[in-house]
């Protein structure tokens, strides 16, 4: 039983072992070509993408379901959190801009809508959210290194944001990277401002296309919003690279829902993957400029809930009300230091 065990553990490094190298070829080479072409070898959607090394690509794609399976258990080792003890150099780099102000703060959280395959009929409308298509809602977190520190996906495109992100850190079972106390995560308006989360005030400008030209915030509320949002826009950048490399994600092909699931989970596995070890990637170049606008879904509706990760709900206002507080200090203290603004 013992051998059977080491030989399985040996087979699944060697995947492993062939998925890292199959990356490195894909992203790092310098002669893959950029369109991949079908051969009378392989069938339907299987694409032969390293010429260079043929003897890589035929022993992938004769195992393409153990390589897919492969990337899937990679997830733990490349999606974890991020470094909770330290600042990030992106905002301690920005002084002024970022720092002191968001000096605790650890990535950023958002949804983005991924392409579903769904049965035509009363199955789709669940994933019929606010386009046309059918959409899985993946709920993200990321760093600033632009890596994902979490991945959620699955849920129908016609899930709220914020409700995702409330079964999300309410639910144990799905592990989510609760930030230690003092540190949070920015996210936008559709989520609340509470303990361990900061989001933009309502009712003020708040994304970067409102600041474009002349049109610069006017009050301390706006420059809190604006520099919050210049900050939440990494999450941003890394859905923009996603779906860039892996024009999968905006036509999904007809797979069962769960293998659909996975292949979102894969391709941000391999996202960072190839953020950690390229030594330069245009696609991070081209996304990762400062305050670059990218079209996103749009604003998130609000979704208001009494309680999160099974508090009273006297305690959960206590945990706004706190936050409402800290977000309050920082727009102060950015009023005093920028020529003291209106508040």
């Amino acid at each position: 039983m013992s051998s059977d065990n080491e030989s399985e553990a040996s087979s699944e490094d060697e995947v492993v072992e062939l998925v890292v190298r199959y990356v490195l070829e894909k992203n790092i080479g310098n002669c893959i070509p950029k369109q991949p072409y079908r051969t009378d070898s392989l069938s339907g959607k299987q694409y032969i993408v390293c010429r260079s090394v043929s003897t890589l690509n035929e022993t992938i794609f004769r195992h393409f379901k153990t390589v897919f399976k492969a990337i899937c258990r990679f997830v733990k080792e490349v999606i974890k959190p991020p470094d909770f003890g330290t600042t990030h150099l992106y905002i301690m780099s920005r002084h002024d801009k970022y720092y002191p102000w968001f000096k605790d703060c650890v990535g950023a959280i958002d949804g983005t809508h991924i392409s579903a395959s769904v049965p035509t009929g009363t199955a789709q409308i669940p994933y019929r959210g606010r386009k046309t298509l059918p959409t899985q809602n993946v709920m993200c977190v990321c760093d600033f290194d632009m890596c994902f520190t979490y991945v959620l996906a699955g849920w129908e495109g016609t899930a709220n944001d914020a409700r995702i992100f409330m079964e999300a850190i309410s639910d144990p079972q799905s592990k989510f990277p609760h930030p230690p106390e003092g540190k949070y995560y920015v996210v936008d308006s559709g989520y609340s401002n509470m303990l361990g989360y900061l989001a933009p005030y309502r009712g003020e400008r708040y994304h970067l296309n409102a600041y474009q030209g002349n049109r610069v915030p006017s009050s301390a509320r706006e420059k809190f919003n604006h520099a919050h949002s210049s900050l939440r826009n990494v999450i941003e950048w890394c859905f923009g690279v996603l779906k860039a490399r892996f024009p999968i994600l905006k036509m999904m092909p007809s797979y069962s829902l769960r293998k659909q699931r996975n292949i979102v989970i894969a391709s941000c596995v391999i996202h960072n993957f190839i953020r950690k070890h390229a030594i330069t990637d245009g696609l991070f170049i081209e996304y990762g400029i400062d305050d670059m606008i990218i079209e996103g879904k749009g604003p998130s509706d609000i979704y208001e809930t009494g309680t999160y990760a099974n508090l009273s709900a006297s305690e959960a206002q206590k945990r706004r009300r706190d936050m409402d507080s800290y977000r309050d200090g920082v727009r102060l203290g950015m009023s005093m230091y920028y020529y003291r603004l209106p508040l």
